[in-house]
């Protein structure tokens, strides 16, 4: 069996001695020296005749080898070539070549070893592309040359949207935006050429009162660093570090210097691990305000992209319909929002907007949008509040990019602003906010600006707003997101909001609130990882809203910060469910109950603290609790039954001396929280002694009702085994004006 399976890829993949120009589909050679031309030397190359409907090629490396392949395509039966990529390992590489003649695969390094490689085409069935670049003088680039470009000129990219791309007004032009709808800011001269060192990994020096800046792998060239935007910041890394982060500069733009700079003589790039930092406005050096060498420190520089994405946000706005904008791989530098208003001319497949223009990324952490020091909020335009500083219209879709401040936890921004805002019936996939105003007063990182907006793993937002996440009065849909490390809120559901939330993790905040709900919270399967960097924090948060709801299903809710709450509510409106095997937690309360309600499943139960607050907030656990009541005055000197509390109580006044039996616990379990309410007060401190028995005898959890209406025990608990019986009694002194008792323990 082995040997036919040989046969059979013998006679499939050709294998050629010496390499040559060859039509088989795939093909393959083994490889062992270096090209002195281009697709010339036998032995050196392998050389596929492309059929005339090839779509995609894919060139695979095996072997043990040092050396370098050089992937090159040509339109004219090889007659001139333009490299494509690159490869000196093992593996698999895909190239477009739909439009193209032939393919080659070039030795242009050896050092040792063969390579074996096999070429393999895919075909095309449908519509044939755009020809190739031809052979006619037309150069091969990884990234089109700066603007203003050379009237006429053609390139051909050969990353990211490749094709060729041609001079119009200044402006490179490529698979005619304004014919297709669809454009990408590299076609207008964008780079995404970021690079950062982060503190955590990296060797990094800034000195304050000093321009220069050093990075052990920073890998600067004069060349192609000089003029890039930079920003610098000690907010690296970790669960508060990036909100608590502060720009090292002035928050100014800046830049590496260039020779026209007065600063440092205009020398930027000093050597691979320096360099000299200038201010944008007047190229004069711009001197750190602090010291930073630890692994706090962060540093990024990137050229500013904003007059490319200016240029590519025009053509998409100006198309005639509702476009897509697609944002190369890689970090760019941008001081202004962009791609908040799609143009008058998109307005979706119907009237009402039923989806309109897209904004694609290659990945969340693929894609960056790098937020740089010195950022203008007032480019922040997008939205119905005319504050969004990326998406903010309606129906809109973005996917697969983040937005990153690199650490500056403060940005200074002067009004309240949003980074981003999907509007009204918006659909928003893998989209974050990273490090940028995580402590800033007026900042938002991810608003939900209007009903109906869905998300799929997003918003991710880290250390991005004061607030992260902010429903405003709309309906709201989370699949998968997480909202953290911010120093206010990490959520803030407005009243009138309703927000259904399916596996999202939260923490950590800064303050002392971490949820502000005050509308309507559904949380299915949502995890609280860590609540609080400071004492007296509460996880749900739910007193600024009079009739919030919250519904926690299959929740992990336990704050365990320093005398914390896993929820908090204080108004008879506020209504709390548990259920699905919910586990809720805090220091000093799972749950503070000063009044509301509170309902809890038995499969649901509060793992750290216990339910306080004042008597007045009702718990209801249907199957695993016991309520007993009587009405009227108490008999006085006597110790009292309620009724409820067995069947052998039949009186429902407050003169039952008969001592209810108890009803049977149903597996094992705990008893906890007593709570109880009185129509009239006890005559003295001593009126009114309510005690669980647990089989008829009194246990540790009792509280004494005195000269008040109500008591609570929300610090004991008693563990029960299956069939035992629990009951509640309570006691009254001489000529007690006690009366109306009402007493409720639940079990779990």
């Amino acid at each position: 069996m082995k040997k036919m399976l040989s046969l059979v890829l013998l006679l499939a993949t050709p294998f050629l001695a010496q390499a040559q120009r060859n039509n088989s589909n795939p093909l393959g050679a083994n490889l062992t020296l270096v090209d002195a031309g281009t697709c010339s030397t036998n032995g050196s190359f392998v050389w596929q005749i492309l059929p005339s409907n090839a779509a995609t090629t894919t060139i695979n490396l095996a072997g043990t080898f040092t050396a370098t392949v050089t992937f090159r395509l040509s339109n004219n039966g090889g007659g001139t070539w333009t490299a494509s990529s690159t490869s000196s390992s093992v593996g698999t590489t895909a190239i477009s070549t739909n439009g193209f003649t032939d393919v080659c695969a070039d030795v242009t390094a050896f050092t040792s070893g063969t390579i074996n490689v096999t070429i393999s085409t895919g075909l095309n069935t449908g519509p044939q592309g755009p020809p190739g670049p031809g052979g006619g003088g037309t150069t091969s680039v990884s990234s089109l040359p700066a603007l203003p470009c050379t009237e006429g000129q053609t390139v051909f990219l050969n990353t990211g949207n490749r094709g060729n791309y041609t001079c119009t007004n200044g402006v490179w032009v490529g698979p005619s935006p304004t014919q297709t709808g669809s454009v990408n800011p590299s076609a207008f001269g964008a780079k995404f050429d970021g690079r950062a060192c982060f503190g955590n990994v990296d060797t990094i020096t800034i000195t304050n009162t000093s321009n220069q800046i050093t990075c052990n792998h920073a890998n600067w060239s004069a060349s192609t660093d000089n003029g890039k935007q930079f920003t610098a910041s000690n907010g690296c890394c970790g669960l508060s570090q990036n909100f608590i982060g502060v720009a090292l500069f002035s928050q100014i733009g800046m830049h590496i210097c260039k020779a026209t700079d007065s600063g440092s003589s205009g020398v930027g790039v000093v050597n691979a691990t320096t360099a000299n930092i200038c201010k944008d406005s007047d190229g004069t050096a711009q001197n750190a305000t602090s010291s930073c060498s630890g692994s706090a420190c962060i540093i990024a520089w990137a050229t500013n992209d904003d007059t490319a994405f200016t240029a590519a946000e025009t053509a998409w706005q100006t198309a005639g319909k509702c476009g897509s904008a697609n944002f190369s791989a890689g970090i760019t530098a941008l001081l202004k929002g962009h791609f908040n208003n799609p143009g008058a001319s998109c307005l979706g497949m119907e009237p009402q907007a039923d989806y309109t223009a897209e904004v694609d990324g290659e990945g969340m952490g693929v894609t960056v949008l790098g937020l740089f020091s010195g950022f203008d909020f007032t480019t922040c335009t997008g939205g119905g509040g005319g504050d969004v500083c990326f998406g903010g219209y309606l129906e809109s879709v973005w996917q697969n990019l983040q937005a990153n401040g690199f650490g500056i936890g403060n940005t200074a921004a002067a009004t309240a602003k949003k980074i981003f805002g999907p509007g009204l019936g918006s659909q928003w996939t893998n989209v974050g906010c990273m490090a940028f105003g995580g402590s800033d007063a007026n900042l938002i990182g991810f608003s939900f600006d209007g009903n109906g907006v869905r998300t799929w793993g997003a918003p991710i937002v880290d250390g991005c707003g004061k607030v992260g996440c902010f429903v405003n009065g709309t309906i709201a849909k989370i699949y998968y997101g997480f909202c953290g490390d911010t120093l206010g809120a990490n959520v803030q559901v407005q009243s009138g909001a309703d927000i259904t939330d399916y596996g999202s993790d939260y923490g950590v905040t800064g303050g002392t609130i971490l949820i502000d709900q005050r509308g309507r919270y559904h949380g299915v399967g949502v995890n609280l990882f860590s609540c609080s960097t400071v004492a007296n924090a509460t996880g749900m948060y739910m007193a600024n809203g009079a009739t919030a709801l919250t519904i926690l299903d299959g929740a992990r809710w336990n704050c365990t910060s320093s005398t914390s709450n896993g929820a908090f509510l204080n108004q008879s409106g506020q209504k709390l469910i548990l259920t699905g095997g919910t586990q809720i937690g805090g220091t000093t309360a799972a749950v503070n109950l000063t009044a509301g309600t509170m309902h809890i499943t038995r499969d649901s139960s509060v793992v750290a603290g216990l339910i306080t607050g004042a008597a007045a907030g009702t718990v209801i656990a249907d199957a695993h609790s016991l309520k007993g009541t009587c009405t009227g005055v108490g008999t006085a000197a006597s110790t009292l039954g309620l009724y409820g509390t067995g069947p052998n109580v039949t009186l429902t006044t407050c003169t039952s001396t008969t001592i209810g039996s108890g009803v049977p616990i149903a597996g094992a379990a705990t008893a906890l929280s007593l709570r109880v309410t009185a129509t009239a007060a006890g005559t003295n401190a001593s009126s009114g002694v309510v005690t669980v028995l647990k089989n008829g005898g009194a246990t540790t959890i009792t509280c004494t009702i005195g000269t008040g209406t109500s008591c609570l025990d929300s610090t004991h608990s008693v563990a029960f085994a299956d069939g035992d019986l629990i009951s509640i009694q309570f006691t009254t002194q001489a000529a007690d004006t006690l009366a109306g008792v009402k007493a409720a323990v639940i079990w779990q």
